[in-house]
């Protein structure tokens, strides 16, 4: 349970043009954003994290939105989650 209230992941098209995943999770009260990752993947099997590979949009009482850092590209899968 990541224990939130709810969560989308959405395409997002930035002001480079390209279009990134965008994970928006609406945090439940007493939720800790150190308790959680968000985390990218190709595969579904390798799962990556840090400064690197997302980055942080909003981080606020109510809200936690994080982009994945490469761009969706067509033909290519993307994946984002929160652990």
């Amino acid at each position: 349970e990541a224990g939130t209230a709810g969560g989308a992941v959405t395409v997002v098209r930035q002001g480079d043009g390209l279009e990134y995943l965008v994970l928006t999770v609406q945090k439940a009260p007493g939720w800790s954003t150190a308790k959680h990752t968000a985390e990218v993947s190709s595969n579904l099997v390798d799962w990556c994290s840090g400064d690197k590979h997302t980055t942080t949009l909003i981080d606020n009482a109510t809200t936690l939105r994080v982009r994945d850092n490469t761009p969706v590209q067509k033909g290519e899968k993307r994946y984002i989650r929160l652990k």
